[in-house]
């Protein structure tokens, strides 16, 4: 009889390891199963890191700052002048985004006269900043830089010294106009 109780105990110990193994996989199941609903739902905050560092500007009030003018002249001058056959049209679309309705004729024309030539002849146009500032009288953020027109990675004649003034809107920062105030040389 001693051999049939231990018998019974063996398969008691037996059952409880079995059931504690079920429990296990059971736990590591259900926290698996925890763990994917909790990512494919879970949204992360979106932590948006800038390019490059840029000044601090208010817009307390309705003349603007210059600071965020200049700003505003640096990010549209590198689209405006900056293009290839590749940058072209995301270039148009974005500036005609940012750019006031009375101002979308002007750039198109303009736009559309550099992608002629890109398309046609294969030029890239660079634009190298060197200078910018926000002239309170005119109303004009100040771009001065060196235009390049490229052919591959060969220049096509010299590099020629710039100077161009982007008016905005002070309400909204929408682009005006673009002034081409010629050669600083």
């Amino acid at each position: 009889m001693s051999e049939v109780k231990s018998n019974s105990d063996d398969v008691a110990k037996a059952r409880r390891k079995i059931n504690g193994w079920k429990f296990m996989v059971l736990l590591t199941m259900t926290a698996n199963v925890a763990l994917s609903f909790k990512m494919f739902f879970y949204d992360p905050p979106i932590k948006h890191v800038p390019t490059r560092t840029c000044k601090e500007y208010s817009l307390a009030s309705r003349a603007g700052d210059s600071a965020y003018y200049e700003q505003l002249a640096y990010e549209d001058s590198l689209l405006f002048f900056n293009m290839t056959a590749d940058t072209v049209g995301l270039s148009a679309r974005v500036l005609l985004r940012r750019a006031a309705p009375t101002a979308h004729t002007k750039l198109k024309a303009w736009i559309n006269d550099q992608a002629k030539e890109i398309k046609t002849k294969g030029y890239k146009f660079v634009f190298f900043q060197s200078d910018i500032y926000f002239d309170t009288p005119t109303q004009l953020t100040i771009v001065r830089g060196v235009q390049e027109i490229r052919l591959g990675s060969r220049p096509v004649g010299d590099p020629k010294d710039v100077l161009y003034g982007f008016r905005y809107k002070p309400e909204t920062g929408q682009l005006l106009d673009i002034v081409d105030l010629g050669d600083t040389k």
